[in-house]
Parts: C-alpha cells; sequence; structure tokens
C-alpha cells in the first residue's frame, strides 16, 4: 500500500501558462492529496516561452535537486525543451526523477531513456478543465499511476501489414513524431537500443508530405527497421495540399518498414 505522500514538481521548460490555466488542474491534485511544488519561472513570460533559456534550465534543475519531489510533471508543451536540453541532461543524471509529459516534452522523454530513467508519456496540466470526461479519465489513470506504480489498460488496436495474431511483451518509447525526427543525429539517441523498444508516434496540424519527411527521416536513421512494433496513435487536425499527397499514415509505414504496425492506439493531441 502507498503510504509516502507524493509530490510532484510542476515545471515550464516551454511555453509559458498562466495562473488561470493551471488552477483547475490544482483543485484535481488536491483532491488526490498530491502535494505540488512550482518551479520557480512558472508563470513567467518571455515571448511565447516561461521565460529564457537560462531561466527556464535553472527552474527545471532545481526541481530535480529537490529530494521532496518524486515526479517533475511538464504543464503543457509547445516549443522550447530542446532549447534547454543540453543544460538539463548532466543534472538529469545525477538527480534522475520520473519525468511526465508529451508534444514537446517528447525531447526530455526521450532524454530520459538514453540516460536509462523511467519516463511517462502522459496528459499535462494545460489540458485539465474538470469538464471533458474522457480528458479527466486519462488524468485519473494518471494519478492512479502514480500512487500506485501499476497501470493497466485495455483498448482495441489492429495490427496493419500482418493478417496474424501477435503478442507483443515489450518497452515502448516515443511520441510527438515531429520531435523524434528532429532529434535523429543528437546526442539524445546516443545509448537508446532500438531494439529493445516499441515505438510510438502521434502528431498535430502537420501535412501528409510533413509526416511522411519525419517518417523517412527516421527509415533514413534506421530506426523503423530496428523497432520491435510501431504503435501509431492519433494524428491530428492532418492537413494536405491542393495536389493530395495520396497516402495515410499506415501506407507511409508499409513503404518503410517490414516490422509489425499497430493502429488505433489511443494517444495523441486530440484523445487525452
Amino acid at each position: 500500500m502507498q503510504t509516502k505522500q507524493i509530490t510532484v514538481g510542476l515545471s515550464a521548460a516551454a511555453r509559458f501558462i498562466t495562473e488561470e490555466e493551471l488552477k483547475p488542474v490544482l483543485t484535481f491534485l488536491k483532491k488526490h492529496n498530491i502535494n505540488y511544488k512550482f518551479a520557480k519561472n512558472i508563470f513567467t513570460k518571455y515571448h511565447q516561452f516561461a521565460g529564457d533559456d537560462n531561466f527556464r534550465a535553472e527552474s527545471f534543475i532545481e526541481l530535480l535537486q529537490d529530494s521532496e519531489i518524486d515526479f517533475i510533471w511538464s504543464v503543457r508543451g509547445g516549443y522550447g525543451t530542446t532549447r534547454i536540453i543540453d543544460k538539463i541532461t548532466p543534472y538529469l543524471k545525477k538527480y534522475p526523477k520520473i519525468i511526465i509529459g508529451y508534444s514537446d516534452l517528447t525531447a526530455l522523454l526521450m532524454e530520459a531513456t538514453n540516460n536509462n530513467i523511467t519516463s511517462i508519456h502522459a496528459t499535462m496540466p494545460i489540458n485539465f478543465t474538470g469538464e471533458n470526461k474522457q480528458s479527466d479519465e486519462s488524468f485519473e489513470m494518471l494519478i492512479n499511476l502514480l500512487k500506485n506504480r501499476q497501470l493497466s489498460w485495455d483498448f482495441n488496436a489492429e495490427i496493419c501489414n500482418s493478417n496474424t495474431p501477435m503478442k507483443l511483451k515489450t518497452k515502448i518509447l516515443g511520441g510527438n513524431l515531429s520531435l523524434l525526427a528532429h532529434l535523429c543525429g543528437t546526442p539524445t539517441y546516443r545509448n537508446i537500443n532500438w531494439q529493445d523498444f516499441a515505438l510510438l508516434i502521434e502528431d498535430i496540424d502537420e501535412y501528409l508530405y510533413a509526416i511522411d519527411r519525419y517518417l523517412v527521416q527516421l527509415q533514413r536513421a534506421g530506426i523503423l527497421s530496428q523497432v520491435k512494433a510501431i504503435l501509431v496513435g492519433e494524428f491530428t487536425d492532418v492537413q494536405d495540399n491542393d495536389t493530395p499527397f495520396g497516402l495515410n499514415v499506415i501506407e507511409m509505414l508499409r513503404e518503410k518498414t517490414g516490422v509489425p504496425i499497430i493502429a488505433g492506439v489511443p494517444i495523441g493531441h486530440g484523445i487525452n
């Protein structure tokens, strides 16, 4: 039975957030008897960022160094995590903590994997309103995971390039496709043994040709052929040109890999 009081560090490594936007999730955390601490930059605004690069990095590092904090939960994505990741990494290695987030935070989740640190691809405080049943259920699932360190999750999925039923037992890594492609060739991938993982991909507001471009990058890097399987999450608000690209995401993947492609994973920017 969980007896230790959980403390979550709320970080803002990318886009800024307002006090009003954060109020609903603070009420939610209090309801579940979970303590929280703010990063010192939490309500700072510098252009579109939650403070300049140095201040965001310093604030995140302070959370890592705080021995009372069990998890670091990013309040929102946007853009900015990769601008500070090299400043954070030495401290992430020295003061490892479980990192929670998605979207732009995919970069930090992957950096955690690169250093053999557990991370959780999960919804973030910006998404909580207390008025959306589907979204609120995701927050309840996350709280249960934080308290009990266990999660059972059933959903319907489809193997898209095989008629043979399969049982897959694997670790999972990945997240936002554009970030995964962006990280190719950087130190973030230096120590990752891709053969140990299934790769999760999802994205939002991308043109079909751009999605294909990202997948070509992962293919040329050898990633798509090494992983145990590819889990296809939600691709939200996909766009196309006047001249149609002609392929959907599953068809793009079929061109580029022979590993199992599993569609219908309820993870993404639209399902939280």
